[in-house]
């Protein structure tokens, strides 16, 4: 069982997700083709009896869906708020944010057009979600759809909140990603 930390933080009004993390014991589990005792979003729910995910093959369907969000994004490294509780900076905005802070540092991803030219990032990342919400029974799917683009030689950063994933990609890349994706079952919305 996953141990899971939720950190929630108001912020304008609104929670947020400020940060979580997850740490995973066993190895990650993903039955694209179980026992079926339901189906969320396409993926299917079952009763627990699933296959190693290093032993799947590579042919078989993820069987998930998934969009591409508007929006070039960049991934911030926010220096002199290590280990300060301060609050996420005010140009931190856009349909779609996310801050994480630890011991050493605070990181944001946002819509790159709107990154300080004195902060520190790495831009150029589209954003994928898998359409949810999840079930936090279900495992392995940031490892399957990890593998998938490992295997097209893709490189990622994730974003995992309460309700799903997110899967940023680099700009030059995308095709490629949405390409590999889509020939193991994930049908983009």
């Amino acid at each position: 069982m996953a141990l899971r930390n939720r950190c929630t933080q108001k912020l304008r009004g609104s929670p947020k997700l400020i940060a979580k993390t997850d740490t995973m014991p066993a190895p990650a589990v993903f039955d694209p083709q179980p026992s079926h005792l339901g189906q969320l979003n396409g993926l299917s729910v079952t009763s627990g009896e699933s296959t190693p995910l290093s032993t799947l093959d590579n042919r078989r369907n993820l069987n998930l869906r998934m969009t591409l969000l508007d929006g070039i994004y960049g991934i911030c490294r926010v220096e002199g708020s290590v280990g300060s509780r301060a609050g996420v900076a005010d140009w931190v905005d856009g349909p779609f944010w996310s801050a994480t802070h630890t011991q050493e540092e605070l990181s944001i991803v946002c819509l790159q057009e709107l990154i300080p030219d004195q902060v520190l990032y790495e831009g150029d990342w589209r954003v994928l979600k898998v359409l949810g919400p999840l079930s936090f029974s279900l495992t392995g799917i940031l490892a399957a759809i990890s593998s998938v683009l490992a295997e097209a030689g893709v490189s990622i950063f994730s974003v995992s909140t309460y309700n799903t994933d997110y899967i940023l990609v680099k700009y030059d890349r995308l095709e490629d990603a949405m390409e590999a994706l889509t020939g193991r079952g994930v049908e983009f919305i």
